[in-house]
């Protein structure tokens, strides 16, 4: 399932919840103690630095928790011949390569930080109502210039770079994954190959 680098990775996305859990309680005990913790400053600059600070710290630590449980629910699906090369945590996003050395990158999309223009259209019926969900693709050598592309994919540039995209929901990535990036990869190939999917 993973290569030796992202084992370590792997084990605080599998955990991540617990910070999302303790984002949460730091938060909700710091407003069910500020009154008592208000005694211990002396100046209202103080109390307003510590209480700006624990609530970034506790901010920080649910999002990062909400990633690496929302990054986990999808690699905990990846077998072979797909193996985890890379986790970017910041990024919200996976690396997985097949046993063909493709490349597949898994990122998990908050419903509130995307722009829906212009993917709305294309995102399936069973993403619409979610708070996030995930894209995947794989890297393009050319655009296909004949023939049709199946309903679950879409060719756009990113970062200037080609790519073969499907969306996916939060059931279809914990149920479905590995036959996507499957379809992706032979897809991508064919587009590469001959220039057209189908």
């Amino acid at each position: 399932m993973t290569g030796t680098r992202p084992k370590f990775k792997l084990s605080l996305l599998k955990y991540g919840g617990i910070l999302y859990i303790g984002g949460i309680l730091l938060v909700l005990l710091y407003i069910i103690g500020f009154e008592r913790l208000s005694l211990l400053f002396e100046d209202m600059l103080s109390l307003f630095i510590v209480t700006a600070a624990l609530i970034i710290l506790g901010t920080v630590s649910v999002y990062f928790g909400s990633t690496c449980t929302n990054l986990y629910k999808a690699v905990k699906e990846v077998s072979e011949p797909f193996v985890i090369e890379d986790i970017d945590f910041i990024r919200s996003k996976v690396t997985v390569k097949d046993d063909k050395a493709r490349v597949y990158t898994i990122k998990f999309k908050r419903r509130g930080s995307t722009r829906r223009f212009p993917f709305y259209w294309f995102e399936s019926s069973d993403t619409r109502d979610e708070t996030g969900y995930y894209e995947a693709w794989t890297p393009l050598r050319r655009s296909p210039k004949n023939g049709s592309l199946p309903w679950f994919v879409k060719v756009i540039k990113k970062d200037e770079n080609l790519v073969l995209l499907s969306t996916l929901s939060k059931k279809t990535v914990m149920s479905q994954l590995d036959q996507r990036l499957t379809a992706l990869g032979k897809l991508a190939h064919d587009i590469d190959l001959w220039g057209y999917g189908e």
